[in-house]
C-alpha cells in the first residue's frame, strides 16, 4: 500500500509541476524573462523524464493491484479452519504466482519493512540488546527508499 500511494503521489506531483513550470514558462516568454523560460521548460522536461523512466503511474496500478490479490488470498485462508496438504500446496503455488507478478526487491525498502515489523512487534530501537535487530538507514536511503 505505501509503495501504491508514493508511485502515485509522485505521478501527481509531476503533473501538477509540469502544469505549474508550464505555465510559468509559457507567462516568462510573453514577458521580459525569456531566459527564464527556457531554465522553466528544462525544468518540464526533467521532471516529465523521471516520470517516465520509473514508470510511476505504471507501478502505482501494479501495486493496487497485487495488494488485492494478496488481501483476497488472505481472505480465502481465513475462512479455512485447518488446511489439508493439497489445500496447503494451492495456497503456496498462489503465492508463488503472485510472487512472479512482484517487481524486483528494493533493499533499502525492505530494510525500512524489517524496522517497521520489529516495532510493531514490540522491539525498542532504544534497547541496547534489540536495537542491533535494526537495520541502519541514513536519510538519503530513507527519503529514495522505493527506488533502490
Amino acid at each position: 500500500m505505501r509503495r501504491q500511494a508514493f508511485y502515485s503521489l509522485w505521478h501527481r506531483l509531476t503533473g501538477v509541476m509540469s502544469l505549474v513550470f508550464g505555465s510559468a514558462a509559457f507567462a516568462a516568454l510573453m514577458g521580459q524573462y525569456a531566459q527564464f523560460s527556457i531554465w522553466l521548460s528544462a525544468a518540464i522536461v526533467l521532471v516529465q523524464a523521471l516520470d517516465l523512466i520509473f514508470e510511476t503511474a505504471k507501478s502505482s496500478i501494479l501495486h493496487e493491484s497485487l495488494r488485492q490479490k494478496y488481501i483476497s488470498l488472505e481472505a480465502k485462508i481465513l475462512h479455512k479452519q485447518g488446511l489439508t496438504e493439497d489445500e496447503f500446496s494451492a495456497i503456496q503455488q498462489d503465492i508463488k504466482h503472485l510472487e512472479i507478478e512482484e517487481p524486483p526487491i528494493k533493499h533499502w525498502l525492505l530494510k525500512e519493512c524489517v524496522n517497521a515489523a520489529l516495532r510493531v512487534s514490540g522491539y525498542d530501537q532504544a534497547d541496547p540488546d534489540e536495537a542491533k535487530l535494526f537495520q541502519q538507514l541514513n536519510t538519503f536511503q530513507r527519503t529514495f527508499k522505493h527506488l533502490y
